[in-house]
């Protein structure tokens, strides 16, 4: 089994070279580390690794001084340096201390793909190797794997993360809708909003709860490299007919809860953006679980529709659980998007009530709970009145 190491502290850049890795090398174990002490942990462990990813500035040391140390074993490695300096002394530097490549930030995904697979064909320390199909295993089994050993993903179309690559190039108007398309991205929402809440996007005392307000904070390159990761993870592209039409269902779904929501702010004369967001991550569970069956499809597995209702049935919403945590939802976002489908016990805040309310109103459930809900916040529309008016909204 080959190994790779990435060892970047960057939040967005970090996840997104374990995916370009994955891409060029599928068959490989790949360990990210944060800082040198845990990357020499993890070479000392493993005994070395194939091919180490450096990030040049480390919270703790450099990338050259981790360079000399892991060159000084005498473990043959392929090693690139990545640094957003691209001046003449670095460079050389590096060069000094046996780097094999030396690659400068910001880059495009399909540009650092080709240089990495360049470095790694002219070595000739690192070899593909392709998994036998002949053994899958059943799909309960692998997606239990899968689960326990490998980040999940949502599905993403790979043109949206095109897209916003090359979002420098379009015009006001362009760049304008891209991002309201964004919003309704449950690939790109989340993890936004995981980053905007974390250090050293946010010391916690205010709560990012849009994705407009947690762009402002992380920036539109971490955006983008959101995007590309996500379209990178192995079965985030849906082409087995059943998961795409599973996928469209899913959206659809979200999307009814954003009318309902946007009545419900008319009639309150409130902002809902923040309960906008949570509705786009309510299928999580579900959606991780389409790109996981994808994935397993990809690999040689033939795909039976009702295999695939019983796995969402029954594993979505310990799946859904796992990607926010995953993707550092704070537990306020998490207890809204929870909402829809139960609400904690001694709620009182607003948005949380609003979620359950469009949670009953969309599932048709009419009874005591929702009367007693639309009461509390002195909403008079009954609910037959109000999915009429989102009915009314479309798309």
């Amino acid at each position: 089994m080959r190994r790779a190491l990435i060892v970047e502290d960057d939040q967005s850049i970090g996840p997104l070279l374990v995916q370009l890795i994955r891409r060029l090398w599928p068959q490989a174990v790949v360990e990210h580390c944060v800082d040198g002490r845990s990357a020499l942990d993890a070479w000392r462990r493993h005994g070395g690794a194939d091919l180490v990813l450096l990030d040049w500035g480390l919270p703790d040391t450099t990338g050259t001084a981790l360079l000399k140390t892991i060159r000084a074993t005498g473990r043959k490695a392929v090693c690139v340096m990545v640094s957003g300096h691209a001046d003449r002394d670095r460079i050389i530097e590096a060069r000094r201390l046996q780097a094999d490549a030396y690659i400068v930030k910001p880059f495009r995904a399909a540009e650092m793909m080709a240089r990495l697979r360049e470095v790694v064909d002219a070595s000739g320390a690192v070899t593909a190797v392709t998994a036998a199909n002949d053994d899958l295993e059943a799909l309960p089994a692998f997606v239990s794997r899968m689960l326990e050993h490998e980040l999940l993903g949502v599905p993403l179309d790979p043109a949206l993360a095109e897209a916003l690559e090359g979002m420098a190039d379009l015009d006001a108007e362009a760049r304008l809708k891209l991002m309201r398309r964004c919003q309704f991205e449950p690939a790109l929402v989340g993890p936004l909003l995981g980053l905007a809440n974390s250090s050293p996007y946010n010391d916690g005392s205010v709560l990012i709860e849009t994705p407009a307000s947690a762009l402002e904070r992380v920036g539109s390159t971490v955006l983008v490299n959101i995007a590309v990761t996500a379209a990178l993870h192995a079965g985030s592209a849906l082409d087995a007919e059943v998961l795409v039409a599973h996928e469209r269902r899913l959206r659809q779904e979200s999307l009814a809860l954003v009318r309902l929501l946007n009545v419900l702010g008319r009639a309150l004369r409130v902002d809902v953006a923040g309960c906008r967001a949570a509705a786009m991550l309510t299928r999580l569970g579900e959606l991780a679980l389409l790109v996981l069956q994808q994935r397993w499809v990809d690999l040689g597995g033939r795909l039976d529709p009702s295999a695939c209702e019983r796995l969402l049935a029954g594993c979505a919403a310990e799946t859904g659980h796992q990607l926010k945590v995953q993707w550092g939802i704070p537990t306020a976002l998490q207890m809204r998007i929870g909402a829809v489908y139960q609400l904690p016990s001694g709620t009182v805040h607003r948005d949380t009530i609003l979620m359950r309310i469009v949670g009953l109103v969309h599932g048709e459930r009419d009874g005591d709970e929702l009367n007693r809900l639309l009461s509390r916040l002195g909403i008079e529309q009954t609910p037959q009145r109000l999915r009429a008016q989102a009915a009314e909204l479309g798309d």
